[in-house]
């Protein structure tokens, strides 16, 4: 017989593979002239697995083609109340696809599906499964969502939203899975909205309600006895939204997604996701099965996308059925015409590339046709150019902004704020993009596959933020798949720049060491806000962008080792100097000094001399000084023996120091630091060694 299995990225599908393969090899090989006709069988049983649906690996859910990619959708309601649902047809499901959904979260109610029971009707497996077929015919996907139950009470006439499953819904599952695991597409829900019971309880059943409620690893191992591998999603407590216990309550298993459901109550506000569920992204997928706000406001709404975007969590909207504010309703009529607070999950679909390209149905024949209208995650419109998977040129620096995005980047940022050509604050040339740092929102430029770390060594960008930002620089993967930024390193811009905060309305220099991050090939890069802020009045500014080739000057890797000294950090130096050369700078009424330039040493000199003082937190990769008698200093510059090759301007700050912009890559001594004064004189002084908190003389005053 031929036997023909679904799998998906998936250890355990191929661990059964692996065994059915040993069981046909160990029967045949009883019989030594059927040993062709095992190895026959054992050839097709690889080629016919299909490779078609959902799994999960790691944080991220990936589609038929093994590629991450994000379920958005809607959650459709009526089954769980009425056995018959209530305007439910295929024109309906294409309204949807229209907005741009590649989900359907459909409601169902064990009560109306389970034979034997008060509330039972025959036709309702019938209506669930030509729902199934609808939405899958639109090439969406659907979550079947166990929404209502019965407290284990075959006699309820009527099921309702109870505080956890019940032993019937092991029957229903059970039920459910057998005829659905056969098709990856569908995702199972396993409950709608936990509340009320402890962790313990949720996880392992209880009776913490009065009643014997079952938990969601009994939940669980229902739908795996039935040999479905379907992705399941657990949703958490408090009225599903909660999600901190599961870091001591994980369900054990594989294809698991956790789920979400934030409304606008007190407690449930962008501060508190990190704690309740933000903080899970990192080592599983997350979905928002339900959302939603109850004062026909799009605000809140519009920041939880926001941060669901920025941290790659899928979601389907509550809801698609037009009942008013107080409902929640995305939409205000059967006609699909968008609600106030609709408004946000509209223009997200429509700007976001869910499941790459799927314009039929996700499994048909094997391939997917690219849709041309949905330009990646987040982006507010459409690239004008399709980007291309080459690199960029291999000279040592290549343009990438400079009044305008150039080579073939294009621009996906999403956001209300940004400006593509602001002439206001300008670096060089005749404008800058900006941004306000708000609510997730991002720069992000893209052109696929055009940043290969085998070949590039670093980015260079100028940056201004009129104000304390948080706003950080990653990579990205992916484009039209909708991207996906690579959180190690995941630093802030002044991070990259070796500062704790950025100087505010100054043009500061930033170097990105791609050496830091993972080899590979990525898409492009964005600068995202993280503060998560609903609105600001700061404003953030990017210019001259470049990326540099691997072994040019500006990104070639120091090999040089740091110095060991250990630090001074005494007040200036009065001794006389031990072990380094004496000073051979000209005397002071000597005409400015422009020539070789002068070795120092911590020493006590003459009053009047110019000293600088090193920061004592200095390093090689965060530089600033104090100049002590040399208050009359125009300008300081700076260059090192390796990456440094020109003299580059120091910038004032105020807390007393001249704090050099940003670093290529970690400074090599000796450093020539070039002081010139308000009347045009030019000291040069030579630090041989980098040591936090010295004092050196220049032997000369200002």
């Amino acid at each position: 017989p031929f036997i023909y299995f679904y799998f998906n990225n998936s250890y355990s599908y191929l661990y059964l593979i692996s065994i059915y393969i040993i069981s046909i090899h160990q029967f045949f090989m009883h019989n030594t002239r059927s040993r062709n006709i095992a190895l026959f069988s054992t050839i097709l049983l690889v080629f016919t697995a299909s490779v078609c649906g959902f799994s999960v690996t790691g944080n991220k859910i990936y589609d038929q083609n093994g590629k991450p990619i994000l379920l958005r959708g809607f959650a459709r309601p009526s089954l769980e109340w009425n056995s018959q649902g209530e305007h439910l047809s295929l024109s309906d499901y294409q309204l949807m696809l229209n907005w741009g959904a590649n989900t359907v979260r459909i409601a169902l109610n064990q009560c109306f599906w389970l034979a034997g029971h008060a509330g039972y009707d025959s036709t309702y497996k019938a209506t669930v499964d030509q729902q199934v077929k609808w939405v899958k015919s639109l090439g969406m996907a659907v979550i079947l969502d166990l929404h209502w139950t019965d407290q284990g009470n075959m006699n309820l006439g009527s099921c309702n939203q109870q505080n956890m499953a019940d032993v019937n819904s092991i029957t229903f599952w059970t039920q459910l899975a057998t005829i659905y695991k056969n098709d990856p597409m569908i995702i199972f829900e396993l409950y709608n909205e936990p509340h009320d019971v402890s962790w313990s309880s949720w996880l392992n059943g209880g009776s913490d309600s009065g009643w014997t409620n079952v938990g969601m690893q009994q939940l669980y191992n229902a739908v795996r006895a039935t040999g479905a591998n379907n992705v399941v999603i657990v949703n958490g407590l408090n009225w599903a939204y909660d999600l901190s216990g599961v870091a001591n309550y994980p369900v054990v298993g594989t294809n698991i997604v956790y789920g979400t459901h934030p409304y606008d109550y007190a407690g449930k506000q962008l501060a508190d996701y990190a704690n309740a569920f933000g903080y899970l992204a990192a080592k599983f997928p997350l979905i928002a099965t339900e959302f939603g706000e109850y004062n026909c406001n799009p605000t809140y709404n519009t920041l939880f996308i926001n941060y669901a975007n920025s941290l790659s969590i899928s979601w389907t909207a509550w809801a698609w059925y037009p009942s008013g504010c107080a409902f929640p309703s995305a939409i205000s009529d059967w006609s699909g015409t968008a609600s106030t607070s609709g408004g946000p999950v509209q223009t997200d679909l429509k700007c976001t590339n869910k499941v790459p390209g799927a314009t039929t149905n996700l499994c048909s024949s094997g391939t997917v046709t690219a849709s041309p209208s949905t330009p990646g995650l987040g982006a507010t419109t459409a690239p004008t150019t399709a980007p291309s998977p080459t690199t960029l040129p291999s000279g040592s620096s290549t343009s990438i902004y400079s009044d305008g995005l150039l080579n073939g980047f294009t621009d996906w940022s999403w956001g209300t704020t940004k400006v593509a050509a602001d002439t206001s604050k300008v670096h060089s040339g005749t404008s800058a993009y900006s941004f306000a740092p708000q609510a997730y929102q991002a720069i992000w430029w893209v052109k696929t596959g055009s940043i290969d770390t085998s070949v590039y060594g670093g980015i260079e960008f100028w940056y201004l933020s009129t104000g304390s930002d948080n706003v950080h620089f990653n990579l990205v993967k992916g484009s039209t798949n909708g991207g996906n930024k690579v959180t190690s390193p995941d630093k802030t811009v002044a991070g990259w720049a070796g500062l704790t905060v950025m100087p505010a309305n100054t043009w500061t220099r930033v170097y990105v060491d791609l050496t830091q991050f993972p080899s590979g090939i990525y898409d492009g890069f964005w600068w995202q806000d993280q503060s998560g802020v609903a609105s600001t009045t700061i404003r953030v500014y990017i210019d001259d962008v470049k990326i540099y080739a691997k072994g040019s000057t500006a990104s070639a890797p120091v090999t040089s080792a740091p110095t060991t000294q250990a630090p001074v950090t005494a007040a200036p130096v009065t001794s006389a100097p031990v072990t380094q050369a004496p000073v051979t700078s000209a005397p002071a009424t000597q005409a400015p000094v422009t020539s070789a330039p002068v070795t120092s040493a911590p020493a006590s000199g003459s009053s009047g001399d110019l000293k600088i003082q090193v920061h004592s937190g200095a390093s090689a990769w965060w530089f600033a000084i104090a100049l002590v008698n040399g208050n009359n200093a125009a300008s300081i510059q700076m260059k090192d023996s390796a990456s440094i090759t020109t003299y580059t301007s120091f910038q004032t700050t105020t807390w007393g120091y001249w704090i050099f912009p940003s670093m290529p890559n970690a400074v090599t001594a000796p450093l020539n630091i070039k002081v010139t004064s308000t009347s045009g004189k030019i000291v040069t002084i030579v630090l041989p060694t980098l040591n936090p908190g010295a004092t050196y003389n220049a032997g000369v005053s200002l």
